[in-house]
């Protein structure tokens, strides 16, 4: 394939993506007037954000194990017909259970934008380049993140809150395009042959242990958590005893595999640690008014997606320990410097604008790791497991946001009724501060394994 289509996929896949992103986080600002308007308790609103988390989070494992027989092209077109498909219903609603049922359709077709935000560049541009597509990717995730809640605020005042699902239905004039550029992989050989149906019961145990998971986390319920358990458990017996597993059983005997997943576990609790943390501290802290903490949040988001490019750049260069050693000392130097602001000058109230540049400095070290621990996972993954591999990697990620930010949400709850809140608040920065410490301790053991065992360092 060459570069001029590699590009063109890169550039509808950055068109097509903002569509799912936008969905989630112009949804959750919508939550206290959806709830006046079908009169139900802002807890039963919370279904619509919590059930969409479930299947968006199972959905995007399901999508990266069907990439592995079915081509990817085939699955974005069902992916994105099922989300507009629940736009529709969205759009149609005027009771609470049709609202719910559309969110939920919505998460099963909006499930397949994760996944394949990384399993295309993944599967389609080479090594060598793929650092800098995957940070073009997760800088356009960056400032559609940004922008959702401004755009969803925008438009429930001005217009109305079924136009929130008219914005996902544009995704609609993107694809047809992305799916006549990518490539036919099965005519060019780019699928494994006689992979085998996938296993029906792996997939139904994993997808159920998951589902328990996150709402055992969503909602401190320990009998969730002990359900989730047993379903986990009983995916691993099945793993050994089905003929074709759901996840190959080598997958986790690649060493690089195995670590780049608890890195992304860290620096995807690190991420959500630093974005649920920073509006309560600038609100508790500096008493500042949701207009206010929007500016001081910008820059940091608007920074890390102008210089997400270059960080991919980097990693393609420089290999992907420099960028992600970079990635760590950004992100540390931010959390650090955030303990200075918040938790020591924000006793007397100074250094307000302080915080705006520590997270220009931590913002851009999560969106250089994104990209470079992306590369180098997906590197890892051998022929006919992308997609699983990456289906994976992004479950772990999203299943570490979810425990991650319930334990932040809980200390920042503790921390508004300390004596000296801005202490406790720096406190909590300091604590985040040692996840890039274990990030690149398990780099560099990685590497120090990999040295001893091929005699040269791994890039």
């Amino acid at each position: 394939m060459n570069i001029r289509r590699e590009t063109m996929i890169v550039r509808l896949l950055c068109c097509a993506l903002p569509f799912s992103v936008l969905n989630v986080t112009m949804f959750n600002v919508a939550i206290p007037d959806l709830a006046r308007v079908f009169d139900v308790s802002p807890a039963s609103m919370g279904w619509t954000v919590t059930g969409f988390a479930v299947f968006y989070s199972i959905g995007s494992l399901m999508y990266g194990k069907l990439a592995d027989q079915y081509e990817v092209r085939k699955l974005f077109a069902f992916g994105t017909a099922v989300f507009g498909l629940g736009s529709l219903v969205g759009l149609a609603a005027d009771t609470f259970p049709m609202l719910l049922a559309a969110r939920m359709v919505q998460a099963v077709g909006a499930s397949c934008f994760p996944t394949m935000a990384t399993l295309v560049p993944a599967r389609f541009v080479p090594e060598e380049r793929r650092g800098k597509a995957l940070g073009t990717v997760a800088a356009t995730l960056s400032v559609s993140g940004g922008v959702g809640p401004l755009v969803g605020g925008w438009i429930v005042e001005w217009l109305h809150w079924k136009a929130l699902f008219l914005v996902s239905l544009g995704v609609w004039g993107v694809v047809p395009f992305l799916v006549k550029w990518l490539p036919r992989e099965r005519e060019e050989g780019g699928l494994k042959a006689n992979a085998g149906r996938p296993d029906a019961a792996g997939a139904g145990l994993i997808g159920a242990g998951t589902a328990c998971l996150m709402l055992a986390v969503t909602r401190a319920d320990w009998r969730l958590l002990a359900g989730a358990a047993v379903l986990l458990g009983l995916f691993l017996l099945r793993q050994r005893a089905a003929a074709n597993p759901f996840i190959p059983r080598g997958l986790f005997g690649r060493r690089r595999y195995r670590f780049g997943l608890a890195m992304g576990a860290l620096a995807s609790s690190a991420n959500i640690g630093v974005t649920l943390l920073s509006p309560l501290a600038l609100s508790r802290v500096y008493g500042y008014e949701a207009g206010m903490i929007g500016l001081l949040m910008f820059p940091g988001a608007f920074c890390a997606a102008m210089l997400g490019r270059f960080g991919g750049n980097l990693a393609d260069r420089k290999g992907t320990r420099f960028a992600i050693t970079l990635a760590m000392g950004l992100l540390g130097a931010g959390l650090l410097a955030l303990f200075s602001a918040v938790g020591l000058g924000g006793q007397a109230g100074l250094w307000p604008w302080t915080v705006a540049a520590c997270l220009i400095a931590a913002n851009t070290g999560s969106n250089f790791m994104q990209s470079a621990l992306a590369k180098r996972v997906s590197a890892s993954l051998p022929f006919g497991s992308t997609g699983v591999g990456m289906g994976v990697f992004g479950l772990t990620n999203f299943l570490s946001v979810g425990v991650a930010g319930s334990v932040v949400t809980k200390l920042a709850e503790a921390a508004e009724t300390a004596a000296v809140p801005a202490l406790a608040f720096g406190l909590i920065y300091l604590g985040l501060a040692v996840v890039p410490l274990l990030i690149l301790g398990v780099l560099y053991g990685e590497e120090r394994i990999g040295n001893m065992r091929i005699g040269k360092p791994a890039r």
